[in-house]
């Protein structure tokens, strides 16, 4: 927990770095002040300014699935340029084909008027547009959102990650198949729990992300350096940053319960944990193999496998002089890559087999009624998990939607503020001393941050306990010894 140091915005500046190539970054800020690096002209003539940027932060949550996607963050910024460059139908412009979707956005944040700069954000373009009227260029637009949109079409690698593993293992097991550093990703000690089986459903990053978030009930967030963060739904994480305000920093406060959450009973479908079955899941007949070292990559698995049991090989060979050794396999959950050497012939008519333990479907659904009093128009919230669960962990999963239902009764929302824009998702607000029944501890879920000829800062928070009366802070301090960071 750290406390910021500042409640209000303090006049700081916003810089944008737009990476348009390996060699070129377009640069300007919302005062201009870059003349060094050409904002101006040589005649000291302003060429390009931000005018206007609107931050839109949530931690993925919607109104009606409360337990919502993984959804990025997003920026919406409208520069001033007076040559036009950044608008993607300037054919005679320094930048003509290269404003596509896709290009790196780095925000930085000022507070001693453009001295030094900290990392505010980064994101990547979604579209630009520009416009001319009465003979002048209109300012152009450009909106991009940060990593978890592309992060989240990218297909789910191949993970060597199978039996008795935490949730932990399996998210360090995705982000280093794809790539990613230990440095680019942060998993919350408090969400980390044992599994049976590494198997989480789907074929795209987005739907791993979900199936932890259902699994542990948790959201996905990216902050202001680019760090992937998984933290707690409902808890506060185990970083966070610290605000306590009085009427006069709060602006309007607002409560209502339009989130369109009527529903009569949660249920949660899941599969029986540990169900499992023998099958052979490759039979390959007709395979010829080359004098030397073979590998063969191509075998994808109908069904999820969690074991091998045993790879046969049977073939013939010219004269029977053939002969084949170092059979190694590496295999994952739907596919297997298998080496092996032929030595003294080719072999032909190779018939392969592979046995292995899948896992099987038994779906059973948990449910939790509510009490609907003489309410209309109520609804059933299901969750379709396709994770295997025990039946305690089903439970305990309905019982957290509905928990969640409940908590979201007790969300308020703060417009018209100037609070600092240091404030994040997961961030924890104290309002005292208004005498009314908004003070209490709060959760930040959404911010909107607009910076422009004029400042403004509105979010949404959630209600929780105060950190310093949470039951589990022993266990918490436990599990970040145990676990650390990632």
């Amino acid at each position: 927990m750290a406390v910021l140091a500042n409640k209000q915005w303090t006049g700081e500046l916003i810089q944008m770095k737009l990476y348009i190539d390996v060699n070129t970054v377009y640069i300007t800020d919302s005062l201009g002040v870059y003349d060094s690096l050409g904002v101006y002209d040589s005649n000291g003539t302003l060429t390009s300014l931000i005018e206007s940027v609107s931050f839109s932060k949530s931690d993925g949550n919607t109104n009606v699935n409360p337990l919502g996607v993984a959804s990025s963050d997003s920026v919406g910024l409208k520069i001033y340029d007076i040559n036009d460059a950044l608008s993607p139908a300037n054919l005679n412009g320094p930048y003509a084909g290269k404003l596509t979707n896709g290009l790196k956005v780095e925000i930085n944040k000022s507070s001693d008027g453009g001295k030094t700069w900290n990392p505010y954000g980064i994101y990547y373009t979604n579209s630009f547009s520009g416009s001319y009227s009465n003979g002048y260029h209109d300012l152009v637009s450009i909106s991009a959102s940060d990593r978890l949109n592309i992060l989240g079409n990218t297909p789910v690698p191949e993970l060597p990650v199978y039996a008795n593993v935490t949730i932990k293992e399996l998210i360090v097991a995705l982000f280093t198949a794809l790539g990613y550093t230990e440095d680019e990703y942060y998993i919350d000690p408090k969400l980390n729990f044992d599994i049976l089986w590494g198997v989480l459903p789907g074929t795209k990053v987005r739907d791993f992300f979900n199936s932890v978030c259902q699994r542990t009930f948790a959201r996905v967030t990216v902050n202001s350096t680019g760090v992937v963060r998984f933290i707690p739904a409902l808890q506060l994480a185990t970083e966070y940053n610290t605000l306590t305000v009085g009427p006069t920093d709060i602006g309007t406060l607002k409560n209502s319960n339009s989130n369109n959450i009527n529903y009569s009973k949660v249920n949660v479908k899941y599969d029986v944990y540990g169900t499992t079955a023998d099958a052979t899941v490759l039979s390959r007949d007709g395979v010829s193999l080359a004098l030397g070292h073979n590998e063969i990559s191509d075998i994808q698995f109908s069904n999820t496998v969690v074991c091998i049991k045993n790879v046969y090989i049977r073939y013939k060979s010219e004269l029977s002089l053939a002969k084949i050794e170092n059979v190694e396999y590496q295999a994952y959950q739907r596919a297997m890559v298998l080496s092996l050497d032929v030595l003294n012939a080719n072999v032909f008519e190779v018939s392969i087999r592979v046995d292995a333990v899948v896992l099987t479907t038994i779906e059973k659904t948990a449910s939790v009624s509510l009490d609907t009093g003489i309410r209309s128009g109520l609804t059933e919230y299901t969750l379709d998990t396709n994770n295997q669960m025990t039946d305690e962990e089903a439970q305990q999963l309905c019982n957290d939607i509905v928990d969640y239902i409940k908590t979201l009764e007790n969300t308020i929302e703060i417009s018209g503020t100037i609070l600092t824009p240091d404030l994040s998702i997961g961030d924890e607000i104290t309002i005292e001393n208004t005498g009314t029944m908004y003070d209490g501890v709060y959760k930040v879920t959404k911010l909107q941050v607009e910076f422009g000829q004029t400042y403004s800062l509105g979010a949404t928070l959630l209600r929780v306990e105060s950190s310093d009366n949470e039951g589990d802070s022993s266990d918490n301090e436990e599990d970040s010894t145990e676990d650390g960071t990632v």
